[in-house]
């Protein structure tokens, strides 16, 4: 039995062990890719052209800054990105609201445009969040990290759960930064190269081929490590379409 007194750490993954450059010849590698090639969670950039919440992601595109003729498009933007039907979004995201003086949606979107990382944006905005368990505060990183992507899809990838539960048992040559900007890190050092083909969805193939391969690594001595660690790493369902696993109906 598994207990917490005899049950080890989660190893953590060295990444020189798993360049893009290896992976990406990996069967599993291109049955991930493929699927992922239409898929709007990994194009949202191209998905959203010709809808009108693209004029967001041209202004961000641009450098243009927003203003208060622009807070009906961008309320309108911030309630699709809370649908997820169309990328995995955390719902609380449609709690960001514009409310002057407390919550200025031109103004937060201009600081997420200047700021370089989550770090940079969080130390300087004047904007005020609200807190505790369903706050906008929970919700700040994912949020930065879709605006973030609409302006610049190949050096900033959208904070997903599974991929920032992944990286956190990676190894790190750096220190201090906080999850998104660690993801950051790896998302524009793990040697994608720059195609015609939206970078995330490589990112996101990659991925899949890391947990796959953490998970085999795992499996023949999987009573050594607490339930616990791994569901924090591959819910259920994730761990299930990396691996192939169909499960009935009970």
């Amino acid at each position: 039995m598994v207990t917490k007194t005899n049950c080890e750490p989660i190893p953590t993954i060295a990444l020189n062990d798993y360049p893009y450059s290896s992976a990406k010849n990996d069967p599993n590698f291109i049955d991930y890719f493929n699927k992922k090639q239409n898929d709007s969670h990994y194009n949202l950039c191209d998905y959203l052209k010709g809808k009108s919440e693209y004029i967001i992601v041209q202004k961000l595109q641009a450098g243009a800054p927003f203003s208060s003729s622009d807070v009906k498009n961008l309320e309108e933007f911030v309630n699709f990105m809370a649908s997820t039907k169309y990328i995995n979004c955390n719902q609380r995201i449609n709690t960001f609201k514009h409310n002057p003086p407390r919550l200025d949606l031109p103004t937060i979107f201009n600081e997420i445009a200047a700021a370089f990382d989550y770090d940079t944006f969080r130390k300087n905005t004047k904007q005020s969040f609200t807190k505790g368990r369903g706050g906008q505060e929970s919700v700040l990183p994912h949020f930065f990290s879709i605006v973030k992507h609409c302006q610049d899809p190949d050096s900033y990838p959208i904070n997903y759960k599974q991929w920032v539960n992944l990286n956190e048992h990676c190894k790190w040559s750096i220190s201090g930064n906080n999850v998104y900007d660690k993801l950051c890190y790896l998302y524009n050092n793990c040697g994608i190269p720059n195609t015609d083909t939206p970078k995330h969805v490589y990112f996101a193939a990659y991925m899949d081929k890391l947990a796959r391969d953490l998970a085999n690594a795992l499996a023949p001595n999987i009573t050594r490590y607490s339930p616990g660690n791994i569901e924090s790493i591959f819910n259920t369902k994730y761990y299930d379409s990396i691996m192939g696993v169909t499960r009935g109906k009970n």
